[in-house]
């Protein structure tokens, strides 16, 4: 038995391409419960010929996973496995496949919605001993992370990820040692949250984590067979496992492991004994998903969890234990005014411990609370092109579901806030004059000059002056 996993070559320019997460532990799964498949891995989002190479190939199962902008891609690929080689029997998963099945239905022979380890394990099962297989599947959650073969990583191109990861993190943040390979892990899965843009917001299963020694096991296997230098956790909270992040400390110093790295967390996990655990561990960087700084904004955002003024403590704290924060925004929520905009635009300024801020427009992804709100509000067209739905602070060509204001007003608003914040990223930390005067060899230094002096002066009183000048 041949069994094919692929994520479909899209026409969607993604900036963050990392190894996919899900298909490397379905395979290391699927090779410990049937030792005898034969299992390959292709990957057209780092720009691998998928439909040659699963001819070449000649599977008996193929999976196929995609994220929603990729799933006009995913469809068409599995349409053209239906046409051209209908012996072969097709899977599809993943986060839009969960979020729509009946939807993905129509182009595969079998869906599996939420987890597809057990899942896709007993579908090949199935296949192999000739027994029917559901068209649609509920994957059972794996309940003990630790359970999990490590992460197949011989069947991907790790070179290619690790290249990919140190280009977009040292253009972002000082987290990486730039031009040296940064690898991603994920270390836990689901969330404790329920953001209404995000998919957390209706999953069922509840967060659970790797172990501290099992995070740090792999870590010392990358670092003998890959020799990366730095580290991306992109769990969606990090910190939020004290108990977790204490062990793992004391075996990052019982195993002398040496990383720089990064991660993303809520700031409400962050605290003085995280930040010196972090920093003792190689933490350089933590991008926090502030969201926005007007609190009507947050209100909605964060589902009243959290206020602009505990944003400003984590920011203190963290100036304190002097750590890194970078943070992101989200623009265009349903009924944000421009002054709602403007008002969370000018927290961003004032805030001079964010050093790297990443902005874009609040996106309906299927089967999120947000994607409810836009139907019942009829925000979205009946022919929606997911290719559109991407992260994005250039809303020319995206949905924009804020009816707040005018399309014309809020692209405006995005262009101008594009400018000051690339200004704004850097600025920080603070250049020197000749820094200053070499980014005037960018259109949008002058821009932010002309109609946003104030900023301009500011940083250059504390470049003459000092900080505390």
């Amino acid at each position: 038995m041949k069994v094919a996993l692929a994520v479909p070559e899209s026409q969607v320019n993604f900036n963050d391409v990392s190894e996919p997460q899900g298909l490397g532990y379905l395979a290391s799964y699927l090779r410990a419960k049937i030792p005898d498949v034969e299992i390959k891995i292709f990957d057209g989002a780092i720009g691998q010929n998928v439909k040659r190479g699963l001819f070449n190939f000649q599977p008996d199962i193929v999976g196929i996973t995609a994220v929603t902008p990729q799933a006009p891609a995913a469809y068409a690929l599995a349409d053209m496995l239906k046409t051209d080689r209908p012996d072969i029997f097709t899977v599809m998963g993943g986060i839009h496949a969960s979020a729509l099945p009946n939807e993905a239905l129509e182009h595969v022979d079998c869906v599996v919605v939420g987890e597809g380890e057990t899942a896709f394990a007993d579908i090949v099962s199935k296949r192999i001993n000739h027994e029917a297989v559901p068209r649609i599947i509920n994957g059972k959650y794996v309940k003990n992370l630790d359970d999990l073969p490590r992460y197949a990583y011989d069947l991907v191109d790790m070179k290619a990820y690790m290249t990919r990861k140190a280009e977009l993190l040292s253009t972002y943040t000082a987290a990486v040692k730039i031009g040296l390979p940064a690898i991603t892990m994920v270390t836990s899965r689901g969330c404790s949250y329920s953001c209404p843009f995000c998919f957390n917001s209706k999953k069922t299963s509840l967060p659970r984590w790797f172990s501290a020694k099992r995070v740090v096991d792999d870590v010392l296997y990358l670092r003998e067979h890959y020799k990366f230098a730095s580290v991306w956790f992109h769990d969606d909270d990090f910190f939020v496992n004290k108990k977790r992040l204490r062990e793992m400390a004391e075996l990052f110093k019982q195993n002398d492991v040496d990383v720089t790295w990064s991660c993303q967390a809520r700031a409400s996990s962050i605290d003085k004994e995280t930040l010196r655990l972090a920093k003792q561990m190689g933490c350089k960087n933590i991008n926090v998903g502030f969201e926005s700084g007007c609190q009507k904004s947050l209100d909605f955002l964060k589902c009243k969890t959290t206020t602009v003024q505990d944003y400003e403590r984590t920011l203190t704290l963290a100036k304190n234990e002097n750590m890194m924060i970078s943070g992101t925004f989200i623009f265009g929520s349903p009924d944000e005014s421009l002054q709602s905009m403007k008002e969370s635009l000018r927290w961003i300024e004032k805030q001079d411990e964010i050093k790297g801020i990443g902005t874009g427009s609040l996106i309906p992804y299927p089967h999120t609370k947000i994607w409810d709100i836009c139907i019942e509000k009829n925000l979205l067209p009946q022919q929606i092109n997911y290719e559109l739905l991407i992260p994005t602070s250039t809303p020319e060509n995206t949905y924009i579901i804020n009816k707040a204001v005018s399309r014309e007003t809020y692209i405006k608003f995005m262009r101008d806030m594009r400018r000051v914040v690339w200004a704004l990223s850097r600025m920080r930390p603070d250049p020197t004059l000749k820094q200053m005067a070499n980014l005037y060899r960018i259109a949008s230094m002058w821009y932010v000059t002309v109609f946003h002096p104030l900023l301009i002066l500011k940083q250059l009183r504390k470049v003459v002056c000092g900080r505390n000048g």
